[in-house]
Formats: C-alpha cells, sequence, structure tokens
C-alpha cells in the first residue's frame, strides 16, 4: 500500500511543503516532525500538515496518534480523499478491515480516479476472502491506467486464490511486457507455475528475478525450496554466488538462515545445512511460541469430534459430479497427487483453495460446465470440514496420503518449519502432529470405508499410472490413463538428514522426559 500525498495551494508554500514532503520520504522524521509544528504556528488549519503528521505517527507504529491526526485533517477537510485513503491504510494493518473498506469508499467517492484507493480497496476486500470483488477493484484501477503494475500484480494474485491459475499467469506474462525488470512479477509468475506444476517454467522465472536482482531473497528462497537434485549447475552456481554476498553483507535474518541451509543442501554439504536448519528452527520457536501452547488441546478437540460422527452420507444417483478430498499431512505427496489428477481434462483441481472448491459446489450447474466429472481439493480447514463435506454432497471421496513416517519428519522439520505452520515448532510437536493424522486415518477407514482408500507416497512417485487406477475404481470414473501423459517422478530422498534429524532429536537435553515414547514411535514404528 502506498501513501499519497497532495500539494493544496491553500496550505503552506508550495516549497516549505515539499521541504517536509521530502524529509518524510528520506525517513527523517524528528526532522519533518520539527519543521511541520514551525508551519503550524502560521497555518493551524493545513489539512496537509495533519496528514503528513498521521502518516509520520503510523511509520513510527505510534496508531492512536496517527488515527488522530487523520481526524484533524478530516475535520479541516472534508474533501481530503488522500487522508480518507490513508485511514483505510492504518485501519487495515491494525485488523479492522470493515472499516478500512468504508474509507476506501469514501475516498473513491470523492476522487473517482484514485488509483491507490482501488488497489488498497482490493487488497482488504481479498484479506477477508472477497477475492472476485477485489478483482473488480483491481480492473476499476486498471480502466484508468491499464499499466498499473500493483494492480496487476494484486488481480493475478486474486485470481490465484480463486483457482483461476491460467488467468493468473496469463495478467503475471501480460504485467511482463510493460515492466520487463519487475523481480515482483518474475516471483510471483514462477509460484503461479508451481502450483500447475510447470516447474522448469518456475525455475526460469526465478533465475530471471535474481537476475535483475541478484540480492532479491524471495526468489532465491523459492529456488533454493527446489527438490534436491533438480537444479542443475548453472543455478546451483548463481544461489552459491548469492551465498557469498550475503555472508559479506552479514544479512542475518530468519529467512537468510534458511536460505543458507538450502543452498548447503542443494551444494551436497548436509551436515552444515543441518546446522544451519537447526539455528533458525530455535529462533523461529522464540518468534511462535504463543501458537503452539495447546495444540495437543486442539489434537483431542478433533478426534472427539470424529470419534463422536455418526456418518450420514447422502447418495444422488443423479448426481453427475464426484468430489474428492485429498487428506494427508505437509510433505506426505497430496499436492503432488493432485497435480497428476490435474492433467486430465475430466478433473477441475482446487488444490488448497478450499473458499472456490466451496463456492464451485454451491453454483455448479452440470448442463452448462464443460465436462468436468470430479473437482479435488487438497485443504480442508479441519475434522469439521471433512465432515460438513460428506453431509453436505453426494458422490464425495477421500483418499488418504502415507508416508514413511520417517522420511516424513525430516522433511517437515525442514521444509515447514519455516513457514510459522504450528505444528513445526521442535520434533516433538512434529512427532503430535503426524500422530494426529495417524489417528484421523484410522477412525475415517473405520466410518466411512466404502469412500476411502490409501495411497503411499511412493506409489504417487513412482507408480502414477496404479494409483489413477485405485481413484477409477473409488469414483467409478474412467480418467484416461493415456491422457494423463503419465511419467516417473523422482524422489529425492535424502538418508544422511533423515539420519542427522534422528540424532538431533536423541541428543536434546530438553526431551529427556519424553525421549523414550518418542524413540520407540519415531524409530521403532514401521513405514506405512
Amino acid at each position: 500500500m502506498k501513501n499519497k500525498i497532495k500539494l493544496d495551494i491553500q496550505e503552506p508554500p508550495q516549497d516549505e511543503l515539499r521541504c517536509v514532503i521530502d524529509l518524510y520520504s528520506k525517513g527523517k522524521f524528528k526532522e519533518a516532525i520539527e519543521q511541520i509544528n514551525i508551519l503550524l504556528k502560521d497555518f493551524k488549519n493545513s489539512a496537509v500538515l495533519y496528514n503528513i503528521y498521521g502518516l509520520i505517527y503510523f511509520n513510527l507504529k505510534q496508531y492512536d496518534a496517527s488515527m488522530n491526526c487523520y481526524k484533524k485533517a478530516i475535520i479541516i477537510n472534508s474533501k481530503n480523499y488522500e487522508t480518507y485513503n490513508n485511514i483505510g491504510i492504518l485501519l487495515q494493518n491494525t485488523g479492522n478491515p470493515d472499516d478500512a473498506i468504508k474509507n476506501y469508499k469514501i475516498a473513491l467517492e470523492i476522487n473517482t480516479s484514485y488509483l491507490q484507493a482501488y488497489n488498497n480497496l482490493g487488497l482488504s476486500l481479498s484479506d477477508i476472502g472477497k477475492n472476485n470483488d477485489a478483482i473488480d477493484s483491481y480492473k476499476s484501477a486498471l480502466r484508468i491506467n491499464p499499466n498499473f503494475l500493483d494492480a496487476q500484480n494484486n488481480m493475478a494474485l486474486a485470481y490465484q486464490k480463486i483457482g483461476s491459475l491460467e488467468t493468473a499467469i496469463k495478467i503475471f506474462n501480460k504485467a511482463l511486457k510493460v515492466n520487463p525488470n519487475s523481480v515482483m512479477i518474475y516471483n510471483n509468475l514462477g509460484n503461479a507455475k508451481i502450483e500447475t506444476g510447470d516447474y522448469s517454467g518456475a525455475l526460469i522465472c526465478y533465475r530471471k528475478a535474481l537476475k535483475i536482482n541478484p540480492m532479491y531473497l524471495k526468489a532465491a528462497l523459492n529456488l533454493a525450496r527446489f527438490p534436491y537434485n533438480f537444479l542443475d549447475k548453472d543455478t546451483l552456481s548463481i544461489l552459491e554466488k548469492l551465498l557469498l554476498k550475503l555472508n559479506d553483507a552479514k544479512v542475518l535474518s530468519i529467512e537468510y538462515q534458511f536460505l543458507k541451509a538450502n543452498i548447503l543442501m542443494h551444494l551436497g554439504e548436509t551436515e552444515l545445512a543441518f546446522d544451519e536448519y537447526c539455528k533458525a528452527n530455535k529462533r523461529q520457536i522464540n518468534n511462535h511460541k504463543p501458537k503452539v501452547s495447546n495444540l495437543q488441546g486442539v489434537y483431542d478437540s478433533y478426534l472427539k469430534k470424529l470419534r463422536d460422527w455418526t456418518p450420514n452420507l447422502l447418495v444422488d444417483n443423479n448426481d453427475k459430479l464426484s468430489k474428492l478430498i485429498i487428506l494427508g499431512p505437509s510433505r506426505s505427496g497430496k499436492s503432488l497427487l493432485e497435480l497428476t489428477l490435474a492433467k486430465s481434462n475430466k478433473v477441475k483441481p482446487f488444490f488448497e483453495y478450499r473458499d472456490a472448491f466451496n463456492d464451485f459446489l454451491e453454483n455448479y450447474n452440470f448442463s452448462k460446465e464443460k465436462g468436468y466429472s470430479l473437482i479435488t481439493q487438497t485443504n480442508p480447514g479441519s475434522v469439521y470440514d471433512v465432515i460438513n463435506f460428506f453431509e453436505k454432497n453426494p458422490k464425495c471421496y477421500l483418499v488418504l496420503v502415507k508416508r514413511n513416517i520417517h522420511e516424513l519428519a525430516s522433511e517437515i522439520f525442514i521444509k515447514d518449519y519455516n513457514k510459522g505452520n504450528t505444528y513445526s515448532y521442535d520434533p516433538i510437536k512434529i512427532i503430535e502432529y503426524i500422530n494426529f493424522y495417524n489417528e484421523v486415518f484410522d477412525i475415517l477407514e473405520a466410518k466411512i470405508s466404502k469412500n476411502v482408500i490409501c495411497i503411499k507416497f511412493e506409489e504417487v512417485t513412482d507408480k502414477p499410472n496404479e494409483v489413477v487406477k485405485k481413484i477409477n475404481s473409488l469414483t467409478s470414473i474412467n480418467l484416461n490413463i493415456s491422457e494423463l501423459e503419465m511419467k516417473k517422478l523422482k524422489t529425492y530422498e535424502n538418508k544422511k538428514l533423515n539420519e542427522l534429524f534422528k540424532n538431533y532429536m536423541n541428543s536434546k537435553e530438553e526431551f529427556s522426559i519424553t525421549l523414550m515414547a518418542l524413540k520407540q514411535f519415531f524409530m521403532a514404528t514401521p513405514s506405512v
């Protein structure tokens, strides 16, 4: 979001206002405040000065003081649309998106051509899940300025959120024609390509972003998260050079530590990488302790709900559309399975876009849709969503994806632990998380056995044709194997890394109370 300041001829002389604005723009807030106070002695009713005052306090995170200044600016000039926009930004940043939206709309009533307000309105609407309304707001901005980069980027992201990946990619590509040096667009285009399974295309995008700006960490992190042994020598060379630059710059953020660890892993320095992972994870724990205080209590409540559930599965023989939820812990292969199914034109995947999946079900008209026989998604919000899904929809099916527990735990530790997920804060929490899923699987297999199948990670990677046959049998849909263009996928298990993870768990003194049970579960549990 951008804050815009407008000069007004009824305000202090423009050269003096420019001086204040220049100080603000350079982050010299103390000097800017001093200059504003001098000017207010002669221009007590200056809406512009109070607006700038509000911006300064906002940047200093003194939000009450900021709001008071904005209110004074509005009292002086109720038509000051920039101030309404800035109030919206403040409200959005302090967790009040509904009131933020109201203020953006007031700004647009005053100035119907105010680009930033259209863009900010779209961001707020998207934040509360109204992505279609957000898209309309971005379109309004682009009708005024078709090359407005922020609106192009945000509209593409909104389409991505509702599962319209092809449209999102088209918008990103259009934006690049006008802004060929936008690292932000290249990075986001890469992310969209990842979701379509186009890893080669994503690789090209991230590399282009880094060619433009070798220190662009977002693209570097995305690149370094590719499967081990996937990257070519030239790409590894780019990452290695970046690592040297980061070392020279002494960048010590958590993001940097994970980037360093991932690069070292790609370079085959497993032990050094693991040491960096542990350092970063320890720092991450300290940042997120409140989130994990009662995870086991959450798991227990979900399991109780599931155990108490008496399935009442709907039957509708006239329903031509089958629905499939792919359920499993992180890193189990569920997204890979959905990408495999998505190669069929009979399948409409929704990946992790739960809201888009539900909207489609509510508005689906088989006679108007083009031949979809199966819709899929991988992100139910909780066991409550799974229960509601089966209780409200006929022709529902569930695929449970399982993976070797040792591989799964180490993958979660390394890949997901750095994203702030609530299940990944130390090895014990990871085990609790995996154990929870195992119990969920057992209950679901017992309660709705006719509508459930289990598939192993290795089947998805090594025998995708066989997996599709199983799903055909479950859903009574004939997904044409030939149209799936099946290829045997490589796995990138790092046995040395798995061993390091086990040793790490065994060496921690703070785990002494639960170590025996942990070892019994983690090291003695047979592969699923």
